[in-house]
């Protein structure tokens, strides 16, 4: 599969919703969060412990108060792949 971060899609709703997507990140829930489900193409049957999965990872993915949406995009990459 191709990288998460080559998205335009996905690239452009991160970097304009990293505030809003950690909390939804921080709850495992909510509308920010789906949308991210959505656009990375996860199937709807492992959208549920996806959500845990980057839930449980909150702080290996936003790991400073100065990072970039690329960096959330591999970050969030890395986790799932280590699955």
């Amino acid at each position: 599969p191709s990288s998460f971060a080559s998205n335009e899609k996905l690239n452009k709703f991160v970097a304009d919703n990293m505030d809003n997507l950690a909390i939804d990140m921080a709850k495992g829930k909510g509308e920010y969060l789906e949308t991210l489900v959505i656009l990375m193409d996860i199937p709807e049957v492992e959208r549920a412990g996806f959500s845990k999965k980057l839930q449980g990872n909150f702080s290996k993915i936003y790991t400073s108060e100065s990072i970039t949406s690329s960096e959330i995009l591999n970050n969030i990459e890395s986790v799932w792949v280590s699955s």
